[in-house]
């Protein structure tokens, strides 16, 4: 008995299913955003300020915590406990609060952490709030 082989098509239908899925969830993003976009765009009316004075804010202080845990400040050598009385005489210098004055910190990358910590401690006790750490971007 002689049977027949039946062929199969070697194409397989097209599924659609993944398709129609991200063909939604673009619908559902651009309903979305354009959403916000119309709440961004809402006019506003800001109050209006009179003249403000210039204020001269003083020259960033720097400190400097080198290797071995030495401070300097402004480049001369000091100590810890110096910290505070250096911020209140820059500021009185200067005639603003502690709080507006800009300190730049210079840490050398083997410097033991503790030493760093104090000096954190003391430009909080201080009140100083800007404080900026300087590093060496590698290559």
């Amino acid at each position: 008995m002689k049977l027949t082989h039946r062929h199969r098509s070697t194409l397989s239908g097209l599924n659609m299913t993944p398709m129609i899925d991200i063909v939604f969830l673009l619908i559902i993003f651009f309903m979305t955003v354009s959403q916000i976009t119309k709440n961004v765009s809402a006019e506003v009316r800001l109050p209006e300020v009179g003249e403000a004075e210039d204020i001269d804010l003083p020259e960033p202080l720097e400190i400097a915590i080198l290797r071995d845990g030495e401070i300097r400040l402004d480049g001369a050598p000091s100590s810890n406990d110096a910290v505070v009385a250096w911020i209140n005489a820059s500021a009185s210098k200067s005639k603003v609060a502690p709080k507006q004055l800009e300190i730049r910190l210079r840490i050398d990358r083997e410097c033991d952490s503790q030493n760093v910590n104090a000096v954190f401690a003391s430009l909080g006790e201080a009140g100083v709030e800007r404080v900026f750490s300087s590093v060496l971007k590698r290559h």
